[in-house]
């Protein structure tokens, strides 16, 4: 094979390889790359974003955090998760991100939290069930929608 038939063979394998990469990624160009879009552009705009989508409520991140702002300084919030629900993850995991500078401890085991619920009132401020429903008889605080509810041991 003569070097100009070479020369075009190798012109031919790569205008292929790029026309290839081209039409494998055609479908996603413009898309946004995470899987939450973003929606609102103001503060906590990422975490008003996820919050709407895991709990179907809209710009609720300053509400949860002015919520609880007004528990009790000095102790610790206890938030149950359910650890197979995705969007229960997700949440558990902005909670700590909207108490700081108060420490938040997630638990992702119900029966375990569910024991320790009658010894809360004096080592946490609020219990926060997420993707989960408080005890029978608990007194009911606040909710953020139909996943997220809190039970708070002193009155606000």
């Amino acid at each position: 094979m003569s070097t100009k038939a070479k020369f075009h063979l190798y012109r031919l394998f790569w205008l292929g390889a790029f026309a290839t990469i081209v039409a494998v990624s055609a479908p996603t160009f413009g898309r946004p790359k995470s899987a939450v879009a973003l929606e609102d552009f103001g503060r906590d705009g990422s975490v008003n974003s996820t919050l709407d989508q895991t709990l179907g409520e809209e710009k609720c991140a300053e509400r949860i955090t002015t919520w609880l702002e007004g528990l009790p300084p000095g102790r610790a919030i206890l938030l149950v998760a359910d650890a197979n629900n995705n969007r229960a993850g997700v949440t558990a995991d902005l909670i700590p991100y909207l108490a700081w500078p108060r420490p938040v401890i997630v638990s992702y085991d119900p029966q375990k939290a569910g024991r320790e619920f009658a010894g809360a009132r004096g080592r946490y401020c609020a219990v926060g069930f997420c993707y989960f429903m408080p005890p029978q008889g608990a007194p009911m605080s606040k909710s953020f929608g139909p996943a997220l509810s809190f039970v708070a041991f002193d009155s606000q």
